[in-house]
């Protein structure tokens, strides 16, 4: 029959430039959005429907999902939007194995399981699938394994008395925060303090007030002046 009217069945679209339409399909990559939620969040943050529209009931909810999850496949290719499959087919082995074990030495206790893993990759634009990850640590790291297998005895931690040969053999320092904006709660008012303890004979060589005992400014101010009192 002919189209009196000059509609087809996909309707008119309003598609977003592909600059901003390229940052939020990156974005739902990083969330770990599936092909169906991205579609939803489209359709919530733009305003766009992909995807043939139909009026049959029977197919609203069959062809038309099957159509828009293609239709968003076919942008995601124009985009260069990172997936599993599709890096898998450009990104040698290699270059993948490499780069889950470069993740996987970071972690030097091996507390961290191939979800995590895979979690760190994807925030580096790396789309790796877990079973690849698994496959590579067990391969590469299998001691983790057996450290996180759940019901595992955890080892004891071996205590020895505190020795030294002598004054200023080991000097201890850490930040002490009882005194602290948070430990206080008194409208941001707060003492943090940081100190040095000779391990030898446990005198306390230097307590000051800073402003933060954790940022690395003002600890290494403090060191510096510690070392030229000690000098």
């Amino acid at each position: 029959m002919p189209n009196v009217r000059g509609k087809n069945g996909y309707g008119r679209k309003e598609y977003p430039p592909d600059d901003v339409l390229k940052d939020s399909l990156l974005k739902y990559v990083k969330w770990g959005l599936k092909q169906n939620e991205k579609l939803s969040r489209l359709q919530e943050d733009h305003n766009l429907q992909i995807g043939q529209v139909y009026r049959s009931i029977f197919t609203r909810f069959y062809f038309q999902h099957t159509f828009s999850i293609a239709k968003l496949n076919q942008i995601e290719r124009r985009l260069e939007i990172p997936s599993v499959r599709r890096d898998s087919r450009t990104r040698p082995h290699e270059a993948t194995v490499q780069a889950i074990l470069d993740e996987v030495e970071q972690d030097v206790t091996q507390n961290n399981g191939p979800r995590f893993v895979k979690d760190k990759l994807k925030d580096k634009g790396i789309m790796v699938s877990r079973d690849a990850v698994h496959t590579t640590m067990l391969e590469h790291f299998p001691e983790g394994f057996n450290q996180r297998y759940p019901g595992r005895k955890k080892s004891t931690v071996v205590r020895q008395s505190l020795s030294a040969i002598g004054p200023y053999h080991e000097v201890s320092s850490d930040g002490h925060e009882k005194l602290a904006a948070g430990a206080l709660k008194m409208g941001g008012l707060g003492l943090p303090i940081y100190a040095y303890k000779d391990k030898w004979t446990a005198y306390l060589l230097k307590m000051n007030v800073v402003p933060n005992c954790r940022t690395v400014g003002a600890i290494g101010h403090l060191f510096l002046d510690f070392l030229e009192e000690n000098a």
